[in-house]
């Protein structure tokens, strides 16, 4: 699909990460789903977050936009990131910001 998107310029234009592959493809799945839960609130000032690296048991992840300097990144990573990802997806025993 991701081919035919850019053949034809339709379709997401978000780029298939280099660490995809078919054993963490469920586990990226569930990540994503986790972080479109914090991502509004990111949003809503300026901000966003991506997904850089994952393992079977770890996320590694950046900030961007308003967020990457605002001095409440520290905060919004612990209390909100973090939370949200170790409450949908319990196996992941380390989240990184890179």
């Amino acid at each position: 699909m991701a081919f035919l998107s850019k053949l034809f310029g339709t379709g997401s234009t978000r780029k298939e990460p280099s660490f995809l592959n078919p054993e963490n493809l469920e586990l990226y799945n569930r990540v994503e789903i986790a972080l479109d839960r914090v991502r509004p609130m990111l949003q809503a000032d300026g901000g966003d977050i991506e997904l850089v690296d994952l393992t079977a048991s770890s996320v590694t992840l950046k900030l961007v936009g308003a967020c990457t300097h605002c001095a409440s990144s520290t905060f919004t990573m612990r209390e909100g990131v973090e939370r949200v990802l170790r409450e949908d997806i319990p196996e992941l025993t380390e989240i990184h910001l890179a």
